[in-house]
């Protein structure tokens, strides 16, 4: 009796390990990643030291050299995505909420990769790379850089923002180009009551300095423009699909009128949320996957009030999840 009860534990324990390995095997994948329309630009910058490279889109990125641990004899290209239409963040799963949980409405993101022999290049210690957005985006707005995870899963830090200015050089007759702090510019525009101080013009000329529009940073890589949105209230609750046999989920919470969204893979064991924001009219898009079949369902969070979310799901199209998702 003794050793059939050790050889069912066994048993059983070998039955939960499988089951754990299949799962772990399964690795969640964005349902929507063979349909984005955003392509990788590529520029061989060769041997330059100086150059202004401008993106499809507008974006404007000043080259130096000089800003990279690099040798005189060395290749430098840059690859650059630019994303500055909403949909464009979903299909590609760039959420927007910071590392403290703040909703984030965004005017675009970038990302911005020099590299020298397939390899990633940082930029020299206290250096930066000068950037221009297309239609002024910056103004008032933040910029964030972005941790990904395993799962693609994007997490935004705000960084320093400093802009630059030309400096009119009274003794020479020339204009000089200074690079300071976004927060400086009330030091340099105090003589100008009318004009916001913490916002940043395009070719914008006061008295004295000239504020040229362009930023720089000393982050590479995934880049967002971005402000902080208060919510209108946080909610908690409990997903309960009417299918069980699902590889996992993916959760869309799409915000309209703003240009925001979090989303979040999920086991089917796994599926309480808790401190989500709400605002304006909120859109839950939940997406089950069980063996590349999509199964999809879009309930308004606003109207909910249980700690219970019953969702049925139904198995869906490319194309009808794409318009699910629309605000």
């Amino acid at each position: 009796m003794k050793k059939l009860r050790i050889l069912f534990i066994v048993v059983l324990f070998l039955l939960t390990s499988s089951c754990e390995n299949e799962k772990e095997t399964v690795k969640p994948q964005n349902p929507l990643r063979n349909i984005s329309e955003v392509k990788m630009q590529s520029f061989d910058l060769d041997t330059t030291s100086l150059k202004e490279i401008v993106g499809q889109k507008g974006t404007k990125i000043l080259f130096r050299r000089d800003v990279f641990d690099v040798n005189e004899s060395q290749k430098i290209t840059l690859e650059l995505k630019e994303f500055y239409d909403f949909e464009e963040l979903l299909l590609n799963n760039i959420n927007t909420i910071t590392e403290k949980g703040e909703l984030l409405e965004s005017s675009g993101v970038i990302y911005l990769d020099f590299k020298s022999d397939g390899k990633s290049l940082s930029l020299k210690e206290n250096e930066k790379i000068g950037i221009t957005f297309p239609d002024d985006r910056v103004g008032t707005n933040g910029i964030y850089s972005a941790s990904v995870d395993t799962l693609n899963q994007f997490t935004w830090k705000e960084q320093e923002v400093y802009v630059t200015i030309m400096e009119f050089d009274e003794e020479y007759g020339i204009e000089l180009e200074k690079s300071i702090p976004r927060d400086s510019l009330r030091y340099y525009l105090r003589e100008i009551d009318t004009l916001i101080p913490e916002m940043l013009p395009g070719q914008t000329r006061v008295p004295n300095y000239n504020i040229t529009g362009r930023v720089f940073l000393d982050k590479l890589k995934w880049i967002n423009i971005d402000v902080v949105v208060k919510p209108d209230y946080l909610v908690n609750f409990e997903l309960v699909p009417n299918l069980k046999e699902l590889d996992y989920l993916k959760v869309y919470f799409v915000y309209n009128d703003i240009n925001s969204f979090i989303s979040r893979f999920r086991w089917t064991d796994n599926l309480e949320f808790k401190n989500i924001p709400v605002k304006n009219k909120t859109d839950l898009v939940v997406l089950g996957v069980a063996e590349d079949i999509i199964y999809s369902t879009k309930v308004n969070l606003n109207k909910i009030n249980s700690s219970t979310i019953d969702v049925i799901l139904k198995e869906s199209t490319i194309d009808e999840v794409r318009d699910l998702l629309k605000p």
